[in-house]
């Protein structure tokens, strides 16, 4: 029994994905941080890489909101950790009312390390939020996500023209705060309703009272008084 359990186990490691394997990651923008723009600020978006590994080409679409931002029509560039010979074979169709950018793609001699791959221009039209969501990835030909690469999207948030930015750190801590109260919140209405459910299920006793028809058992409203004859 033990040589067979053994033997499974052997087996699965064999089978499964090496977690500790590091892979690159493709990052929109500055990844979970915002970045913080007023309106009619014109910025550069980057579209960076940690990790690669003999890179030779790479290809995807970035998708944001057209009611917030508005990309330049020229699309991608090239960033500044592709060599000389690198190219774009498409510098990505850009959509900007449906808030695309498709197939910007790029190819060239292989480089390893971590840096900027493209950068794209926006303008910022009013206030809001913009998601920097990357898709269709493919680095080397290998479209894998999760096994031979990561995705981290990003977003933009743009404020009042004229208005000063917050600092990135009081962003976070009131991102931080805010999740917090809306935990408090939720586990706050889980225990109301759990307490609720509990009072609803208790079978309390029921008190008598003598009148002159008998004893008279109390519920929980007159109408429900119970009498039967002494």
């Amino acid at each position: 029994m033990l040589r067979r359990i053994l033997v499974g186990l052997a087996i699965v490691f064999c089978l499964a994905p090496r977690l500790g394997h590091a892979v690159p990651i493709v990052t929109a923008g500055s990844g979970p941080v915002p970045v913080l723009k007023n309106v009619s600020d014109i910025f550069t978006i980057p579209i960076s890489i940690t990790g690669a590994v003999d890179l030779t080409s790479f290809q995807f679409d970035l998708s944001f909101n057209a009611g917030v931002l508005q990309a330049n029509t020229a699309g991608a560039t090239a960033g500044s950790f592709l060599p000389a010979d690198w190219f774009f074979t498409s510098p990505g169709a850009v959509d900007n009312t449906g808030g695309h950018i498709l197939g910007v793609s790029a190819n060239g001699s292989a480089v390893s390390g971590s840096g900027v791959l493209a950068n794209i221009e926006f303008k910022a039209l009013m206030v809001g939020v913009s998601p920097l969501t990357v898709s269709n990835v493919c680095l080397n030909f290998s479209c894998n996500l999760g096994t031979d690469f990561l995705l981290v999207n990003g977003s933009v948030i743009v404020g009042p023209q004229g208005a000063p930015v917050p600092e990135p750190s009081t962003l976070s801590l009131l991102g931080v705060w805010l999740a917090a109260w809306g935990m408090y919140g939720a586990a706050l209405r889980r225990r109301r309703q759990r307490g609720v459910q509990a009072l609803r299920r208790v079978d309390l006793p029921h008190p008598t009272r003598p009148t002159r028809f008998g004893r008279c058992r109390m519920r929980l409203s007159p109408s429900d008084t119970v009498c039967s004859p002494s």
